[in-house]
């Protein structure tokens, strides 16, 4: 597992951009008892960061942002009419400090 490089997206929902970054999967320790994981893409925010969706090789980047708004959908409960979209990383403002997920957008009315 030496080769894995690490990437990042942007993806646009209700108005706010969510920064998804892929971790690489680990071998299974067997002295420890801890199983391998998938390479995955997770959900980044206030320094925490949430599992959203296991990562495949080769994938076209249009079908991991389909995948990752996908998510985006099901966990904030209601579904987005915007497409995803991909911005350059630097531009982008921190997201403000939460305690949750689903602290990270105000509460429609």
């Amino acid at each position: 597992m030496g080769a894995y490089r690490c990437e990042q997206r942007q993806i646009k929902c209700r108005g706010r951009f969510f920064h998804f970054v892929s971790y690489e999967g680990q071998r299974p320790n067997v002295t420890r008892g801890l199983p391998g994981t998938l390479a995955t893409w997770f959900l980044m925010s206030a320094g925490t960061r949430w599992e959203a969706a296991p990562q495949f090789g080769g994938e076209e980047p249009t079908e991991t942002d389909r995948r990752l708004l996908e998510w985006l959908e099901l966990t904030l409960g209601e579904p987005t009419k915007a497409p995803a979209s991909i911005t350059p990383l630097p531009s982008q403002p921190k997201p403000a400090m939460t305690r949750g997920l689903r602290e990270i957008l105000p509460q429609a009315d």
